[in-house]
């Protein structure tokens, strides 16, 4: 079967050649998920998968970098080196407010890999309660996000909830207009700008002194991504966290974790 998929076979007299990759790959993962229930390991079917997807990403050189993984001591050292808050006086009251709006974002990105589209986007009614888990629950809406996304729903992890719940008391006291969680000024119904997060998001990385290719949200969801499926080994709980409509966005993240694994393993 694993010959077939790779190289194709004679059938009665003719050579039949082999499938394209997306039919390969869903092949493949009804046998992993077959094996897997079969407890063999390691699953042969898995590294076949990994393999698809290194031929596909060597002809489409240049059009998809490598995804940046965070270590979970650099995803530790973010959250610490988070915007400080200025004291709680009547003349920091802007700055501080400000402050909080960056802390809480930027969490809300690293843990529940939302996209910077997304978060934009994000109004107070889209956060939920406190699961038993200690997360929270965060419902994303694509007709809020311009489509960018799919209606789906992530989990932010119980080191982040702080944060995110602080800053959603905040807002809540502001009594506005305006039910953006992350709007660009207090009082307005307007969401802050692309550059903006991502100057602000950039300004922690260096303060984490973490050394990353690219500082910016996709890496904090990329980080996310591998996080929950090395906790997890689930493929479709990550992919619906994720909001992925195609399950091949997900086995991209399986890949980075395998290969992470096996980097570790030889050091």
């Amino acid at each position: 079967m694993m010959h077939f998929l790779e190289h194709g076979e004679m059938i009665n007299g003719v050579f039949v050649k082999r499938l394209n990759s997306a039919i390969r790959i869903r092949y493949i993962r009804l046998l992993e998920r077959i094996l897997t229930h079969m407890k063999v390991s390691p699953n042969p079917a898995q590294h076949a998968c990994f393999d698809i997807y290194r031929e596909r990403r060597s002809k489409l050189a240049g059009q998809d970098a490598p995804k940046v993984i965070l270590e979970p001591a650099d995803q530790h050292a973010f959250m610490q080196a988070l915007p400080a808050l200025p004291e709680a006086t009547q003349g920091n009251e802007m700055r501080r407010w400000k402050g909080q709006r960056s802390r809480a974002m930027q969490a809300l990105m690293l843990g529940a890999g939302l996209k910077v589209s997304e978060v934009l986007t994000l109004r107070m009614n889209q956060i939920g309660n406190v699961d038993t888990t200690g997360s929270l629950p965060v419902s994303l809406d694509s007709g809020a996000a311009n489509h960018t996304t799919r209606d789906h729903r992530s989990q932010l992890r119980p080191f982040a909830v702080t944060e995110v719940t602080d800053w959603l008391a905040v807002r809540r006291s502001d009594k506005d207009a305006s039910q953006l969680l992350f709007p660009a000024k207090r009082g307005i119904n307007a969401p802050l700008d692309l550059a903006t997060v991502y100057r602000q998001v950039k300004a922690t990385f260096k303060r984490a002194g973490i050394n990353a290719e690219r500082w910016g949200g996709r890496t904090l969801r990329n980080a996310f991504a591998v996080r929950e499926l090395e906790e997890t080994g689930s493929t479709e709980l990550v992919g619906e966290l994720m909001g992925h409509r195609q399950e091949r966005s997900t086995l991209y993240y399986q890949e980075a974790a395998a290969l992470k694994k096996k980097v570790a393993v030889r050091s």
